[in-house]
């Protein structure tokens, strides 16, 4: 399997998962963020997968470039995770630091890139899958590019797995996503 994602130029889910077990052995307390970007599989479907890439790319070179961050990732499509070396007073401050320079580096395919073509097809495929949620679908229609990130604390000598937290933090996305649309949690 690839270490490296050719889409990114990031470390793979498997370089990612052998960071962790790594940081878990040397006994450091470390946080784990996971990313994934909303709407993707439109913006692929609706604009291409060209412009899904760069997405993909810019959303990967802010995770990465976010301070205290020391290994990012792609872990699957849409999804990015992030392990930072920090204090735990201090991580849900790069947490936010985190969603907020995905975030912006984001903005530009939500307002230039997207044509009004664009976010009709996407507004109209949005209406059909969540129906019941129409006040999801506004937030969307207006941003449609969104980032929903979770983060996990790993204190010191903790019994977690890398094969364990990812799974964890991805499930913990969805239900962020269902409960609130896009945004960030922290578990400390």
């Amino acid at each position: 399997m690839d270490t490296i994602d050719k889409t990114t130029g990031l470390p793979s889910r498997l370089a990612f998962e052998a960071g962790v077990e790594l940081a878990i052995r040397q006994g450091h307390g470390f946080g784990v963020l996971f990313c994934d970007i909303d709407l993707m599989k439109l913006v692929n479907d609706v604009l291409g997968y060209e412009v899904g890439d760069r997405v993909l790319e810019r959303a990967g070179d802010a995770l990465y470039s976010t301070p205290d961050v020391c290994l990012a990732s792609r872990s699957a499509s849409d999804e990015f995770a992030a392990l930072a070396f920090c204090t735990k007073s201090h991580f849900a401050d790069v947490v936010a630091a985190a969603w907020t320079a995905v975030t912006v580096a984001l903005k530009p395919f939500s307002t230039e890139q997207l044509s009004a073509r664009g976010l009709a097809r996407i507004e109209v495929m949005r209406r059909a899958a969540w129906d019941v949620d129409a006040g999801l679908t506004w937030r969307h229609a207006r941003h449609p590019l969104g980032v929903t990130m979770t983060a996990v604390w790993v204190p010191a000598g903790s019994a977690f797995t890398a094969q364990r937290l990812i799974p964890m933090l991805s499930e913990s996305v969805f239900d962020l996503r269902i409960r609130q649309g896009s945004g960030f949690t922290v578990i400390l």
